[in-house]
């Protein structure tokens, strides 16, 4: 009978931080570090690609086709990027023109690109 007392504070913990969860997100919150902005189209579209580079960089790393020194580089410049997408959002509250998104998106094409050509090696 003892275990019951372990168990139930532990479910009523778990079933809290779920429903918090599904808040948030049905609330529209984009999950991005640091971006306490709500849902957007550009600004989702921006941090997927981000994620999915930011990906791509550690499967280069595992596979042993990008360096770690590489992927550190690499990693900066996608650091480099969402700081300027926070600034943008913070001037714009939680927006981004389209003008800042192509900026954005040309610098995460570079990006993209040198990672392309690190796996080719």
């Amino acid at each position: 009978m003892k275990k019951a007392y372990f168990i139930l504070p532990l479910l009523t913990v778990s079933m809290l931080v779920a429903a918090t969860t599904a808040i948030a997100y049905d609330d529209g919150i984009v999950a991005g570090p640091g971006n306490e902005y709500r849902d957007h189209g550009r600004v989702n579209e921006l941090d997927g690609r981000l994620s999915k580079e930011e990906h791509r960089i550690t499967q280069g790393e595992r596979n042993g086709e990008i360096s770690m020194h590489r992927a550190n580089a690499l990693r900066e410049q996608l650091a480099d990027i969402r700081h300027q997408e926070q600034m943008y959002l913070n001037e714009q509250n939680g927006h981004l023109k389209p003008g800042q998104q192509d900026a954005l998106n040309e610098r995460l094409n570079r990006v993209s690109q040198e990672i392309n050509h690190d796996e080719r090696r």
